[in-house]
């Protein structure tokens, strides 16, 4: 957010993604629901808030009662005839991410090993620059002869922020890089006419794990370690439309079930991001990155918060006001719990 002036009003980095916004449709209060990549993607891909595990640390640590699951974006995707895929410019090793991308469903799963990207220069997890994940999510876009959804994981401003052009180390120069990429790529999407009958959604898996500045706090207050942006390009959709509704990265599952599916089931609190207007969703929840045993809990669009300190039997409020603050925790320790009842059943299941 910090690097955006439409979002955040400090830092001017990212013109082409105000650009975009501005000519299409924004959110202006979008939350991650984690600190981490793994925890972001299992957000956005799951539809689950991914509180903390109840676990040793472990391989599976972050992942779960994620294993198997009967519902997720992929599958939703998959069931309504739509081809899936996950094209990462990094390595799948990391996180163990391409086995668990299987896992959920993606059709196709590639990462920095494709043999198309022999001879380009590497960064951080052996990445290659967006700009040549992009080039490369074009191709693979011309092989197919159906609907679609591919989800197209970047790499060039995690850290340490290696600018691809200068190869200097620099925050800004690799969001300018990044951002002039995604501006490129959407401009050849426009040229394959991409745009008569597709979308694009462009998001974050968290906010930038760097820290977070006095100018943040004193306008976002807490909010500003969990804020990210959320642009859609949509050209059937109205245009030049800014979306103020509390939405966070769970809310993906049953948007993409309302937009694609003649049938959808909606989750009770759950927030629809493709709606005209958008529906907010309930309460908002961020498991922190600086205090791991608390959630950052923002009810009725911002207009309530609090902070929950996880405690198993004991997990409890610390600050903050909530109307439903017991139906709240219960919700928390009842989704934990679940979470680990359906690891076990995946570990048994494994060990037949």
């Amino acid at each position: 957010m910090y690097q955006s002036k439409l979002f955040s009003g400090l830092n001017d980095w990212t013109p082409n993604l105000d650009h975009l916004a501005q000519e299409n449709r924004y959110y202006t209060n979008f939350f991650a629901n984690n600190f981490t990549s793994l925890e972001g993607r299992l957000a956005l891909l799951t539809g689950e808030k991914t509180f903390r595990d109840i676990a040793a640390m472990t391989v599976d640590r972050g992942r779960v009662g994620y294993w198997n699951l009967e519902r997720n974006v992929p599958i939703i995707f998959n069931d309504n005839e739509y081809h899936t895929a996950f094209l990462d410019g990094a390595s799948l090793k990391f996180t163990n991410t391409g086995e668990f991308m299987r896992n959920l469903g993606f059709d196709y799963v590639e990462g920095q090993s494709y043999k198309g990207y022999k001879g380009f220069p590497r960064f951080g997890f052996r990445s290659v620059a967006d700009n040549v994940l992009f080039n490369r999510v074009i191709d693979y876009i011309k092989t197919l002869d159906k609907n679609y959804f591919i989800t197209v994981i970047t790499v060039s401003t995690h850290a340490p922020y290696i600018d691809p052009v200068t190869r200097e180390k620099s925050i800004e120069k690799t969001t300018r890089f990044a951002d002039k990429s995604l501006y490129e790529f959407y401009l050849k999407l426009e040229q394959e006419n991409f745009f008569e009958d597709g979308i694009l959604v462009i998001t974050s898996d968290h906010r930038s794990m760097t820290p977070v500045s006095k100018q943040e706090l004193e306008k976002f207050g807490r909010e500003a370690v969990s804020r990210i942006p959320l642009v859609v390009v949509d050209r059937k959709a109205i245009s030049n439309q800014i979306s103020e509704q509390y939405l966070q990265q769970s809310d993906f599952l049953n948007s993409f079930e309302y937009l694609i599916s003649e049938q959808h089931c909606m989750r009770n609190g759950e927030g629809n991001i493709f709606s005209t207007p958008a529906k907010s969703s309930e309460c908002i929840y961020h498991s922190r990155g600086d205090f791991r045993d608390e959630i950052d809990v923002y009810c009725d669009d911002g207009k309530e918060s609090a902070v929950i300190k996880l405690d198993g039997d004991n997990t409890k409020k610390i600050s903050g006001k909530l109307k439903n603050e017991s139906e709240i925790i219960d919700y928390i320790n009842a989704s934990r719990i679940s979470a680990k009842k359906r690891h076990e059943e995946y570990l048994r299941m494994l060990s037949k």
